[in-house]
């Protein structure tokens, strides 16, 4: 039984690696991968039960059948002459997207926790490379370069920017030049910031503490107005792609304080809003998605890339790390709101939904990357469901394709 990767899955040509993961007969001892499309047919022979395709067989595989479905399925047997086929799997269905991926995947990794693992002391920011698909990620930004924890971080939409935030929880924040991994503007004299998001040229910030978004210019931090946002604490501020849309989410005072943390990222009945810019001015917030109901609690909004759909969290906890969290869809206007079933599924905690900035196209629709954490197992290597205790699951990084003709619709 073929377990990972998941059959239909969509995946870039440049992926560069995919491992196969499969639960074989008791017996055997050889085992064929075979992958056939209308372009080729690529043949692997190995004694591995789980065996990470190199760099040159992903290109066989993967670049050759661009734009196409690969189909895949393992044959085992036991090592020897005269031996014959003694299992075959059901096929996976591998669809290989047109174009490749470009630019980096920017995520946070926690690399030091007190006694108990209950709260980490420090973390870095790392970097994936999608352009060089065999190289590790990278620690961009590490404790050793600021001699500080830098956490919670936002990559400005053509990637020249990258904003973050020192010490943890209302620490003060920094913007940096991703190329020279250099300070343009250090807040350590300046202001605080928990979140903080783009405008789409990357020359301002909105930046949230304490409840409050205020804009900042990028190149000194100069403080530039005091959003307004209404009664209540604003949180979770996403700036759209055309610079005319703010996404926040707004929590009653009461729901603020989640677990006696007070930070902008611990809340519960969380309500996403949106406003528009228009001369200068902001318009009024207006409700999208509304908390409270049952417990629903919804957070992380984001822009696509061309500002037709708000990805989002939703779930019945805490917004920080919720063992249920799920991961929904909505139109600006507030239609077409739904779960991307798909993806989901029960305590698997699908969290910070973001999008690739890049727009791509395969078999006449548009096509959105969308990544997000999850606890959710990666085939038989990481089986976060061997643990009862939710804080022993190690989340990942997963990426996941958003088809905007089936999304407009009504389909998953």
């Amino acid at each position: 039984t073929v377990i990972y990767p998941p059959t239909t899955v969509l995946v870039p040509p440049n992926l560069g690696q995919i491992e196969v993961q499969f639960t074989p007969p008791a017996a055997s001892t050889l085992y064929q991968l075979e992958f056939i499309s209308a372009k080729a047919t690529v043949r692997i022979y190995t004694k591995q039960k789980n065996y990470n395709l190199t760099l040159d067989q992903w290109r066989a595989v993967g670049v050759t059948s661009a734009g196409t479905d690969v189909r895949l399925r393992v044959l085992a047997t036991k090592y020897g002459a005269g031996v014959g086929v003694t299992s075959v799997s059901a096929n996976v269905n591998i669809r290989i997207a047109e174009k490749p991926v470009v630019g980096g995947l920017y995520y946070w990794v926690v690399d030091k926790h007190v006694a108990g693992g209950t709260k980490p002391t420090y973390g870095s920011i790392y970097r994936y490379n999608f352009e060089k698909p065999k190289v590790k990620a990278d620690a961009y930004l590490t404790k050793k370069e600021v001699n500080d924890c830098v956490g919670c971080h936002s990559l400005s939409r053509g990637g020249k920017h990258i904003a973050f935030t020192f010490t943890g929880g209302n620490g003060d924040g920094a913007i940096f030049d991703v190329e020279k991994r250099q300070a343009v503007f250090d807040s350590r004299k300046g202001y605080k910031a928990d979140l903080q998001t783009f405008n789409p040229d990357g020359t301002e910030v909105i930046v949230v503490n304490q409840g409050k978004l205020t804009r900042h210019a990028v190149a000194d931090g100069k403080l530039l107005e005091d959003i307004p946002t209404g009664t209540g604490k604003a949180t979770h501020p996403d700036w759209g792609p055309k610079g005319n849309k703010l996404l926040f989410v707004k929590v009653a005072d009461k729901d603020y304080h989640s677990g006696g943390i007070n930070d902008d990222v611990h809340f519960r009945n969380g309500s996403i809003y949106v406003m528009e810019r228009s001369g200068g001015k902001w318009s009024t917030p207006k409700l999208l998605v509304k908390g409270g109901n049952g417990g629903a609690n919804f957070y992380y909004p984001s822009f696509s890339p061309e500002a037709d759909w708000i990805v989002f969290n939703r779930s019945t906890g805490d917004s920080y790390s919720d063992e249920d969290a799920n991961i929904y869809i909505i139109k600006p206007d507030g239609k077409g709101l739904r779960a991307l079933t798909s993806i989901n599924g029960s305590k698997i905690s699908n969290s910070w939904p973001k999008w690739s900035p890049k727009v791509e196209t395969y078999k006449n629709t548009t096509l959105y990357w969308l990544t997000f954490s999850s606890v959710r197992n990666y085939g038989v290597r990481l089986l976060n469901s061997s643990y009862s205790y939710y804080p022993n699951k190690a989340p990942q990084v997963w990426m996941t394709a958003f088809d905007v003709t089936r999304a407009n619709q009504g389909q998953d």
